[in-house]
């Protein structure tokens, strides 16, 4: 997922890479329960008995299940929209930037009221219009497969976490203007918005769409059991690395057969970034109480802030420090750490991968 801010990044598309060596693991003396070992061969042998553990606990999971709300799909008014310009007939807007502002609002206003997210001028939207055609084939394909995989998703989710509550989220099915893959946005943590054209545009309409919809679903459900702090509280960048690290050990559990690529959303952080984990776990031990989007971005964007370092290394630091605690405690307690007791496990990983 995109970072907890609201800095529109895409994530990068989860190539078809070779099999790639796994992240340094560490001890795991910072964890909750406070024994030691190596994390290797632990937590692949939880990531490897998960799916018969979710079959085990399927019956208790279903008893006293909430029906998840239906995704909210847009891409079959966007479709009949664009055919009425192609048809140019009297009740038509012509294909313009002004038409498809208008038409956006009126679909989703609480979406595209969001102006700091989206760029609504005409010349902006006409840029898009002629940028989009190519891909809605492989948006009407990823329509499919998200309404197929979503509600799978979500099940697998609650036979993990079962205090999970489905009913309280929204999926929708939208336009991001190719600005973003999946989005949450920070004042409505209920709401999962999947861009089918940036999915399209990043990852083509082939890519692990699972790996995707585990790691947003997951946020979804982090944040019903431990939720953000209000907009215009300040949000540590130990408390973000924490989030995403989780977010991507959770997906690789729903999705074991997926590679260190897949789960990071990004083949070159995949492949190249364990070499540099200690050299950034130093850096970041001095930045993790900050709360400003400059060293935000630094380890979790695309921006190459670090110089030849791959970006969004703090996705990677993150997956290394949440898979070492999950070898030795419970799910269910982690996703509830937060404040200072969190801020000191977080610390004395980064400082462990640091050396």
């Amino acid at each position: 997922m995109n970072s907890t801010q609201d800095n529109l990044e895409l994530k990068s598309e989860p190539a078809y890479a070779p099999p790639i060596e796994k992240p340094s693991r560490l001890k795991l003396n910072f964890c909750p329960a406070g024994q030691s070992g190596k994390i290797g061969a632990a937590a692949a042998r939880w990531i490897r008995a998960l799916p018969v553990f979710l079959q085990i606990s399927a019956a208790a999971s279903a008893f006293g299940q909430v029906a998840p709300v239906p995704c909210s799909d847009m891409l079959p008014d966007l479709t009949r929209w664009l055919a009425r310009q192609t048809r140019g007939d009297e009740h038509s807007t012509p294909v313009a930037g002004t038409g498809l502002a208008g038409f956006l609002r009126q679909e989703r206003p609480d979406i595209y009221g969001h102006s700091a997210l989206f760029l609504m001028d005409a010349p902006s939207l006409s840029r898009y219009l002629a940028e989009l055609a190519p891909y809605l084939p492989a948006m009407r394909t990823l329509e499919g497969r998200c309404l197929d995989q979503e509600p799978k998703i979500t099940e697998a989710l609650r036979r993990l976490f079962p205090d999970f509550d489905p009913s309280r989220v929204r999926v929708s099915l939208m336009l991001s203007l190719f600005r973003f893959d999946a989005k949450i946005p920070h004042d409505q943590p209920n709401q999962l918005w999947l861009g089918l054209d940036g999915i399209a545009k990043l990852h083509g309409p082939n890519g692990r769409l699972g790996v995707l919809l585990a790691h947003e679903n997951f946020h979804l459900y982090h944040f019903q059991v431990n939720p953000q702090p209000h907009r215009g509280e300040s949000v540590p960048l130990y408390r973000q690395v924490w989030q995403e690290g989780l977010a991507c050990y959770i997906s690789h559990l729903l999705n074991p057969g997926a590679s260190m690529a897949d789960v990071l959303l990004d083949p070159d952080l995949a492949a190249n970034g364990p070499r540099y984990v200690s050299t950034v776990a130093r850096a970041m031990l001095n930045d993790l109480e900050a709360d400003d989007d400059a060293v935000t971005a630094r380890y979790l964007s695309y921006h190459r802030a670090m110089g030849a370092l791959p970006p969004r290394m703090g996705y990677l630091i993150g997956y290394d420090v949440a898979a070492a605690c999950a070898a030795r405690t419970p799910l269910s307690e982690l996703v509830r750490l937060r404040g200072n007791g969190l801020r000191r496990i977080v610390q004395r990983a980064v400082r462990t991968l640091s050396r």
